[in-house]
This record gives structure tokens, C-alpha cells and sequence, in this order.
């Protein structure tokens, strides 16, 4: 639900099913004309909106021909920026303008070794733990890590 905070003084997403408690009440917000749903999320995946945090990069990611990726990406694209940028004869790569948040690189990584996180930078060396096995990048660093938290702390050194 995408409605005004008081507290944070701007628009604020509410997820539905975390609200344990509603009432209504006599105060009114009227969403400003200028609101555009599609703008406001066009540059996110999913609902996760962070203009404060991100800024909007190029992610690039190679997508091999096992199990018929490239053509599951082409035919259900992640974002609506996405562009098949280079296709060999094995691979494609597949580029993205939007900001790279947690939940975007979830999905991305989700597809275990058919996806390498080209760009940007550093990217490669995260992977949430959705591989059985570890495995290694052309440096030798894992491409995952065991735990929730040391996702995000990687992510956020990253970036911050």
C-alpha cells in the first residue's frame, strides 16, 4: 500500500500483510497531482522504492544457454530496461538500468551459476545462499555467503 507517513513526513510503501492493526480516522492525505506511480517505481524491482539510498545504475549480467535462461529472460524480462545487449553463441548479456537493491539481486542470484553479475563491479563476489555448493569467480572469492546479514553487510560496503 502506497499512502503518506506522518512520521516520515513523505509517500512511504506499507506492506499489507505486516499491519497488525487499522482504524480510520478523521485525517485526510490527498496524494500530490504530480504523483506518478509509474515513475516513482519505474526504476525498482518490485516494490522496493530507495531514491534516498541509490542511485540508479547499469547492471549488466551474463546469462548461459543451460536450461534455456536466455530464453525464460527473454520471454519474461526481470525489468522493463531490460536489453539483450550481447548474444553468442553460449551466452548472452543482459543489461538493466534501475537500482540495485537487495531484492533485485536476490532474483538475479536465485538462478544459481547460469547468472554472473557482470557489472556493477563487486557485484560478482556476493551471492546470497541459493548455490548448494560454493563456487569460486576468476579471483578465487566465493560467490556466496552463509547468512542473511553478511548479504547486507557486504551490500552495504559495497555501496555506502
Amino acid at each position: 500500500m502506497v499512502a503518506h507517513s506522518p512520521e516520515k513526513d513523505n509517500i512511504y510503501i506499507y506492506a499489507l500483510d505486516r499491519i497488525l492493526q487499522m482504524e480510520k480516522t478523521d485525517v485526510a492525505f490527498t496524494f500530490p497531482d504530480s504523483f506518478d506511480a509509474e515513475a516513482y517505481f519505474g526504476n525498482s524491482y518490485g516494490i522496493m522504492v530507495t531514491p534516498d539510498e541509490l542511485d540508479v545504475e547499469t547492471i549488466r549480467i551474463k546469462v548461459t544457454d543451460r536450461n534455456n535462461k536466455r530464453k525464460y529472460l527473454r520471454l519474461l524480462p526481470l525489468h522493463a530496461s531490460q536489453e539483450e545487449t550481447e548474444r553468442r553463441p553460449d551466452y548472452s548479456v543482459f543489461t538493466y538500468r534501475l537500482y540495485p537493491t537487495y531484492d533485485f539481486f536476490q532474483e538475479v542470484l536465485s538462478h544459481g551459476a547460469e547468472i554472473e553479475v557482470l557489472s556493477p563491479s563487486g557485484c560478482c563476489l556476493i551471492r546470497y545462499p541459493v548455490a548448494m555448493t560454493p563456487e569460486k569467480n576468476n579471483a578465487g572469492h566465493s560467490l556466496f555467503y552463509t547468512t542473511r546479514e553478511a548479504w547486507f553487510a557486504a551490500f552495504r560496503n559495497m555501496y555506502f
